[in-house]
């Protein structure tokens, strides 16, 4: 019994532990910080952080997962390198998973009884909830370079602008205005962008 909570509060506190690294490592982070620093955003922000130290620290996927287009789960990263933290951590979690489908296997092959009793459905259930996350790990890791950049009806809207970039919404704004500028407004008409001319 001691040895089943005793292994329970080391789990808590190793995703205790992953949740705070996960939380420097991300603040330092230049695009998660202007993320984060908006009044929707910081409100979701401190949630799944709460839910992910009551749950897990892999909760904190949801941010990044850019459902349904809310900005509450589109957070960001200078570059897709960043999450070699989350990752590493996740794989460090799957020990323990290979650990319980290693003891749920053992126990179903030793097992004397042919019955279906509850820890035979206990043990099947735990194989196949682990195997789940353990699939759902490795997709998680696949993610292309260009992630955290944005299309939008085939145009680029949130790449670091190259005016020559055709396909690049902002370039094709800030392109048009050093155009009229260089046409003999004389430098006295001053654009905002998002606010018109």
């Amino acid at each position: 019994m001691y040895l089943a909570f005793g292994s329970l509060a080391s789990l808590y506190l190793i995703g205790v532990l992953c949740m705070v690294t996960l939380c420097c490592v991300f603040q330092r982070d230049g695009k998660f910080r202007a993320w984060s620093n908006s009044s929707g955003n910081k409100v979701s922000y401190v949630f799944f952080i709460i839910l992910s130290l009551s749950i897990s620290f892999k909760t904190m996927n949801v941010i990044f997962c850019k459902l349904f287009n809310f900005m509450i789960f589109k957070a960001k990263l200078d570059h897709i390198s960043k999450f070699f933290c989350l990752h590493f951590m996740s794989f460090l979690a799957l020990v323990h998973s290979i650990s319980a489908l290693a003891a749920a296997g053992y126990t179903l092959y030793i097992r004397s009884s042919d019955t279906e009793d509850q820890l035979f459905i206990a043990c099947v259930d735990l194989i196949v909830v682990v195997s789940i996350e353990i699939i759902f790990a490795i997709f998680n890791v696949c993610k292309n370079d260009d992630f955290f950049v944005d299309v939008v009806d085939g145009m680029i809207i949130n790449k670091k602008f190259d005016v020559n970039d055709e396909d690049s919404v902002t370039a094709s704004v800030v392109a048009e205005i050093l155009a009229e500028n260089e046409k003999g407004v004389g430098g006295r008409r001053r654009y905002r962008i998002g606010a018109g001319t």
